[in-house]
């Protein structure tokens, strides 16, 4: 079934339904119809979710009597089923739920998106189907699962408490689904700023919404100044105006004045590489061109001996280990909790202080390390005072932060432990037993370490142990704990 949109499309799911009965096959052929249209939706194209869909009213008795839970559960299914855009069924509560985990990722990787509402409206894009599968328990699979872990690790690890919102709607939630998050989230948090003109692409995928959502974010990490106007069917192709885009990423070839690259649904990292080399040639743009692991090893092959029982194949793969090592796994992306909250920079207060008293407290081994500037701890409290509480992460504990351009000279964090509860703007909704102040760099640097503290955060026993620390040493002891059962 190519198409839920077409005819036959509507006709085969109707024939597997009933097969026996014209009339029968002819009216679940106008409900679905009818469905289409009040949502006013188009289905993407997955195999897997055909199969599922099928197996799913397979099992639902009466469905050709049209009853009101089976026209829900339709509803859900096809919502689920959808690209999330243009649908009626984005009602208030999504769009709440969808600003809740915009809050959520904000404070716990403690981040700024560039474009707020950018990020929110493909964030309710996604939500909107993963809403009504999760609900009625059909999951998505996640091919790229992984691989997804490895690359964007420590953002994987804060995805229980950044989707708390949708968890409470729905319950659990298959680390498959929160992948596809990720990968949202990933593509803003992780990608490089550069000037120059902004090249309009499209990407057409003929496999659906999981695979083009991954393609698209795939190439926005790979090209970030490139503005990704739309992911589409290849037979939505050839509708769009020829002077909307620049480039075409397709998995199958397709016929354009364009410039077209065809790639893989789910691109190994040497076919990636390949097609960075040749976009970065064809339109000249700034970057770096990586070379490839053959040619390196002809470049320097006169000038080594390979002993056995190594080949040249194993050193062709060392290479490419090399050169594909991600920015996730770097060295300053690879910081931990313990490297930034040493002895030095964890203290205890009994003194009683004010919301602005206690940050700049809790800032001061920061900048006695030079690691920001004055201007900074004032950054921080007039964004609280702008903004409200958006440093309380709950349970007692916030974490004072403002942007790097303010005044961070080098990656840092601090902790102060307040006897006496500070109470935030003065409201005893926020009432503040710890302070972790955090001077990030960028967006990604510091997120290894804050995935170690929000596990602290989800686990009652070591949040206690943390919050009824008196001194220094314990403190770094429960942070060696809980990076040690990483």
């Amino acid at each position: 079934m190519q198409n839920l949109s077409e005819d036959a499309g509507f006709y085969t799911l109707s024939k597997v339904l009933n097969d026996k009965d014209p009339l029968t096959i002819f009216k679940n052929n106008q409900l679905l119809k009818k469905i289409m249209q009040e949502l006013q939706i188009e289905i993407v194209y997955s195999r897997y979710l055909s199969t599922l869909l099928f197996a799913s009213l397979l099992k639902c008795r009466g469905f050709e009597k049209g009853s009101e839970n089976i026209n829900e559960l339709l509803k859900s299914l096809i919502i689920g089923m959808s690209d999330g855009k243009n649908t009626i069924e984005q009602d208030n509560g999504l769009y709440r739920m969808a600003f809740n985990i915009m809050e959520n990722v904000m404070k716990l990787a403690a981040i700024e998106f560039d474009d707020f509402t950018k990020t929110f409206m493909a964030l309710l894009a996604h939500l909107t189907p993963a809403y009504y599968r999760l609900k009625n328990h059909f999951e998505l699979k996640n091919v790229l699962l992984e691989r997804i872990k490895k690359e964007y690790h420590s953002l994987f690890l804060l995805m229980d408490n950044v989707l708390q919102p949708l968890k409470e709607e729905v319950g659990e939630i298959s680390e498959s689904e929160k992948a596809y998050f990720v990968i949202l989230f990933g593509g803003e948090i992780y990608k490089n700023k550069y000037s120059g003109k902004s090249l309009k692409a499209i990407v057409l995928c003929v496999n659906g919404i999981s695979s083009s959502l991954i393609m698209q974010k795939r190439l926005e990490s790979l090209f970030p100044a490139m503005e990704f106007i739309l992911s589409a069917r290849v037979s939505h192709f050839e509708k769009l105006p020829i002077n909307s885009y620049d480039i075409i990423f397709s998995t199958v070839p397709v016929k354009s004045d364009k410039k077209v690259y065809l790639m893989s649904a789910f691109p190994e990292q040497r076919e990636e590489n390949k097609l960075y080399n040749q976009v970065l040639q064809d339109f000249q743009l700034p970057g770096f061109i990586k070379p490839c692991a053959q040619t390196i090893l002809d470049s320097i092959e006169p000038y080594i001996i390979i002993k056995k029982p190594a080949s040249k194949l194993d050193l062709i793969k060392i290479i490419e280990k090399k050169l594909n090592r991600t920015r996730k796994e770097g060295k300053l992306s690879g910081v931990m909790l313990t490297d930034l909250l040493t002895k030095e920079k964890i203290n205890f207060t009994n003194r009683e202080l004010t919301w602005q008293e206690a940050i700049e407290l809790a800032a001061q081994p920061l900048l006695d390390k030079h690691e920001i500037e004055e201007r900074y701890i004032k950054a921080i409290i007039d964004k609280v005072e702008a903004f409200g509480p958006y440093i309380d992460l709950g349970l007692g504990i916030a974490l004072p932060h403002a942007r790097p351009e303010e005044g961070v000279k080098k990656l840092g964090m601090s902790f102060l432990r307040c006897e006496h509860t500070v109470k935030l703007m003065n409201d005893d909704k926020h009432e503040i037993k710890l302070f972790i102040v955090l001077a990030a760099i960028d967006n990604e640097t510091h997120l290894r370490a804050l995935s170690t503290l929000t596990k602290i955060l989800s686990n009652k026993e070591r949040l206690g142990q943390l919050l009824a620390a008196t001194n220094a040493t314990e403190v770094e002891q429960i942070l060696l704990e809980e990076e040690g059962e990483k």
